[in-house]
């Protein structure tokens, strides 16, 4: 999409753990990076995160073992993924 790969030092010394937007941020102010092409860049990593949690991510019986340990404890989930990637993993996991 934009004509470049990020090294894996790179992603983990600087992007690691980041909103996207925050990301794609960091790479217009280095000059890399088109503001034009933050919509279709988000729109490809939300296609490509759904991909892989429905490919790779199963049901965890352990956590699902926890949560019936647990069911009079109120639960919360904190991620800074957008709330459709966090609820397609809680539920595919357990």
């Amino acid at each position: 999409v934009c004509g470049f790969v990020i090294k894996r030092d790179e992603h983990v010394s600087t992007f690691n753990g980041i909103p996207t937007i925050k990301k794609l941020e960091i790479l217009n102010n280095q000059g890399r990076l088109d503001r034009k092409l933050f919509d279709k860049i988000w729109e490809k990593k939300q296609e490509k995160t759904f991909e892989v949690i429905e490919k790779l991510a199963f049901t965890d019986a352990s956590k699902i073992r926890l949560h019936e340990q647990t069911k009079n404890f109120k639960k919360v989930c904190v991620t800074n993924s957008i709330r459709k990637s966090a609820m397609l993993m809680l539920e595919k996991t357990g």
